[in-house]
């Protein structure tokens, strides 16, 4: 204030502090009888007067009447709300709040207010700090804590403003205790986030000061055990900690989990009980610890992994499957996936994948889709994605699952589960699994009924396996980046600098990461590439990028990403037959060019029959998915050390399985883990990303007319010399018609062999296989290729005679996996790299003029 003012108490008249006695305040001065006769309302005290008679008086003689102390459950129901006529009991924040709002009115800027506010917490004389009794504070804290523990079972109170509300509630001579505890941490000179540091330590405080009290009080304590217990923490870590009175012991944390192991059949059991009228979808698939040395250097020896097999399943909410006609009699019917292929499929497979979907390049979700495959729940961004809340887990057993055996031990876990025997006998459960789990139940399915091999057990016939999308995006993701690795790194150094390397074999986050900046790069120039070019280049260089860019890095981003957790059935259906014919019978996976055919046989087949797990695939295809045990995988790695042998590993599953609603010590304690790119930055990344492929298809339209050389043949197969780009790359990088017994031809147009249009530059257009029609030629073929309809019927016949030879040869023969195992790795998310410059929307649209004005 400017003008100078006499303060009614002291007659002082030269400062800037000053307070005045209105509304609450002056009613509880009065209450109180600390009015003095001079005193008159709306008149101005100095700040020490106001403090040393009014503030410091007030506090004092509410904490001397005492009030009864209430129950748990009386502080939960009743509640005392005070009338107006009532004592006001003001909390320090709300003194405080008072204020700032009082001299904000009265004009005193911000930061002054600051001031205020921390000479407040300095006026709070020393005799009404010395008015906590400790004793009496940390006793009322523990009879309530043991209460809350031990009388009505719940957790840890975890968030620090939700204690200090509550346990005042409970006993209100808790109140000045927090008030102090709070103002002990400094909260006016500290950041939003440096408070909430020291908030959970100060809910640690209050739960270490009342077990010294009562040591029975140990909920907290078993929380911050088991945790460090699950991140490596050593028993002599453990007891050490416990020795200081931290946590509990390491044996009190593994008596706990083997109590809930050994109780774990039955909690199956009862989460079981009402569901026997529902649908179940099941996934058995194996996880292994990695192998390293013992921890203790008494034997030369090295401790192997152990090899785990996960079962859990998810409910699905439509009625349980009827087991009627469920099994196809054929077990693989070649001739049924050529029909569906000709019929339904062939005239789109010549279009490309990019203008299937007319170029859409949704960012809806777009962090989500980029950590597809990091299964880490500690993600912020997938929080509402991560969790295992509605699966349940049948076990987690010791098995390898590389054989019949294997598979039909697990299998036999489920069926001896109550109540699942008698479900199976009526009903059948998809199993979405990854190839040796397709490729060994279906083994054990074709014995069955084919050979009627009694060996195999008759529930068997009730598990339907089914090719798991996880595994079709990964295998797919990868397999692009392996064969392109090339052209991908020259990408990410252009990008991130030149001393920037991709590598080998990048972690799945980062392939992710440079497809879908790629992919938006694409979307950028597309158009500018097709004006220069035309829709009839036939130039290998041309094929090779445009293939890759329209086709193959879109396709195998949305296959999972978008279409399946979407639920759009029919774009799945068309995404998985491109999966199989652009990519894995194309690159020759031995394992993956044949997995979906026995997935398209039992589609099809359940589609001409209309059995009702149609309806299950068409209107609940996201639930058809092998996500839930990745993530049960990450969990477990995570909450394991790399050296816990079998028996640790499933005493551990279990425990996390029955105890997955008492997640709060992690959700509070333990730091969240953020995507390191924002969508700005990826679109920045972006547009680096289009200047650089303009400049390749530059390359590539300035050399035209020369022809990349044939270096070598082998098995139909060429290799090619690309005169621009520089790689070596044989037919197998090209589209789908170059690994054709007829070739695309690179001099003219058309391929169609009754073709009777001599001018090249008649109206046509190049497929998405590489092969070249006149409109009218392609008219006559229906619309589609049918060189490569002949191909992929010859390639399906082939593939699934193959099939039927191993599924009924002697069982123990591991057929199929000698390929690279589809593992899938624990995904962090480190080591960003930083753009190596910034590209502006004038530079691209630069870039653009160039390549137009060639």
């Amino acid at each position: 204030m400017s003008e100078t003012k006499e303060y009614i108490e002291c007659g002082a008249t030269e400062t800037s502090r000053f307070r005045s006695l209105t509304g609450n305040k002056w009613k509880e001065a009065e209450a109180y009888d600390l009015l003095k006769v001079t005193w008159k309302k709306n008149n101005y005290l100095c700040h020490s007067c106001y403090m040393n008679c009014v503030e410091n008086q007030l506090r004092r003689l509410k904490r001397e009447a005492k009030r009864p102390k209430v129950s748990v459950e009386e502080a939960v129901t009743n509640v005392d709300v005070a009338e107006d006529d009532d004592v006001i009991e003001v909390d320090i924040d709300d003194i405080i709040k008072e204020e700032i709002e009082n001299k904000i009115k009265e004009g005193v800027e911000l930061r002054d207010v600051e001031t205020i506010m921390k000479e407040d917490i300095e006026a709070v004389d020393e005799e009404e700090v010395s008015m906590i009794n400790l004793v009496e504070v940390v006793g009322s804290m523990a009879r309530i804590f043991y209460e809350r523990e031990h009388t009505r079972k719940e957790g840890p109170i975890y968030l620090f403003d939700e204690m200090r509300e509550l346990l005042p509630q409970i006993d209100p001579s808790l109140k000045n205790f927090f008030d102090q505890l709070y103002l002990l941490a400094r909260p006016f000179e500290r950041c939003e986030q440096t408070m909430g540091r020291m908030k959970r330590l100060m809910v640690f405080l209050c739960y270490l000061l009342a077990s010294l009290n009562n040591s029975k009080i140990n909920s907290f304590k078993f929380d911050l055990a088991y945790y460090l217990d699950s991140v490596g923490t050593s028993n002599e870590g453990l007891n050490t900690l416990a020795n200081i009175g931290i946590t509990t012991t390491a044996r009190a944390v593994d008596r706990k989990k083997k109590k809930i192991s050994e109780t774990h059949k039955e909690y199956v059991e009862k989460a079981l009980k009402n569901c026997s009228e529902n649908s179940f979808i099941l996934n058995i698939d194996d996880y292994h610890n990695i192998h390293t040395p013992r921890q203790q250097p008494d034997t030369t020896d090295t401790s192997w992994a152990a090899h785990m097999a996960t079962i859990i399943t998810n409910l699905c909410p439509i009625p349980a499957i009827p087991r009627n006609g469920a099994l196809n009699p054929k077990i693989v019917d070649d001739e049924l996936i050529m029909k569906h292929l000709d019929e339904r499929f062939m005239a789109n497979l010549g279009i490309s994948y990019y203008d299937r979907i007319k170029g859409k390049g949704s960012n809806d979700d777009l962090i989500e889709k980029l950590t597809l495959h990091s299964y880490d729940d500690r993600l912020a961004e997938k929080k509402s994605d991560r969790h295992i809340q509605n699966a349940i887990l049948f076990d987690f057993v010791e098995s390898n699952l590389k054989s019949v055996e294997n598979y039909t031990k697990a299998l036999q876990i489920v069926h001896d589960q109550e109540p699942m025997g008698e479900y199976l006998s009526n009903h059948v459960i998809p199993i979405v699994a990854d190839w040796p789990g397709q490729f060994f139940i279906r083994k054990a399915i074709a014995h069955r009924i084919l050979l009627n091999n009694e060996v195999i057990p008759r529930f068997v016939t009730a598990f339907l396996p089914m090719m798991g999308p996880l595994h079709i995006s990964l295998n797919s993701r990868e397999l692009v980046f392996d064969k392109y690795s090339l052209l991908f790194n020259d990408i990410y150094k252009g990008i991130f600098g030149e001393n920037k390397v991709l590598g080998k074999t990048p972690r799945p986050w980062r392939i992710d990461l440079i497809l879908y900046i790629m992919r938006m790069a694409w979307l950028d120039i597309v158009d500018f590439v097709y004006l220069k070019f035309g829709n009839a280049c036939k130039n290998i260089e041309f094929l090779y990028l445009t293939d890759l860019l329209s086709n193959l890095i879109p396709l195998v981003l949305d296959v999972y990403a978008v279409h399946h957790r979407e639920g759009n059935w029919p774009a799945y259906e068309e995404a998985c037959m491109r999966c199989w014919s652009d990519l894995f019978l194309r690159f020759d996976r031995k394992n993956y060019k044949r997995a979906p055919l026995m997935f398209f046989s039992d589609i099809f087949f359940w589609m001409d029959t209309n059995h009702p797990l149609m309806d299950m695939i068409t209107n609940r295809l996201a639930s058809l998915s092998d996500c839930p045990v990745e993530l049960v995988h990450s969990i477990i790695r995570r909450r394991t050390a790399k050296f816990s042998e079998a028996e640790q590993l499933q005493k551990e599953a279990r425990f996390i399985f029955q105890h997955r609603e008492d997640n709060a010590f992690r959700k509070y304690f333990v730091d969240s883990v953020k995507y390191p790119y924002t969508p700005k930055q990826l679109h920045i990344l972006s547009r680096k990303c289009a200047v650089l492929l303009l400049g390749l298809f530059k390359k590539i339209y300035q050399a035209r007319y020369r022809y990349s050389l044939i270096i070598n043949s082998s098995n139909n197969i060429n290799t090619y010399k690309l005169y621009s780009l520089g790689y070596e790359i044989t037919d197998r990088h090209l589209p789908r018609g170059f690994v054709t017994s007829r070739k695309p031809f690179t001099t003219t147009l058309c391929d169609y062999l009754n073709c009777n249009c001599i001018d090249y530059s008649d109206c046509g257009k190049v497929l998405a296989c590489g092969h070249g029609y006149h409109n009218q030629c392609l008219e006559k073929c229906q619309f589609k290729c049918l060189i490569c309809l002949d191909y992929l019927k010859d390639e399906i016949k082939k593939n699934v005679d193959a099939l039927k030879v191993s599924l009924v040869k002697k069982l123990g023969d591991n057929e199929f996996i000698d390929e690279r195992r589809e593992n899938i790795v624990e995904d962090n998310i480190d080591n960003v790299e930083i753009a190596a410059g910034d590209t502006t929307i004038e530079e691209l649209e630069f870039a653009k003029k160039s390549f137009l004005e060639l």
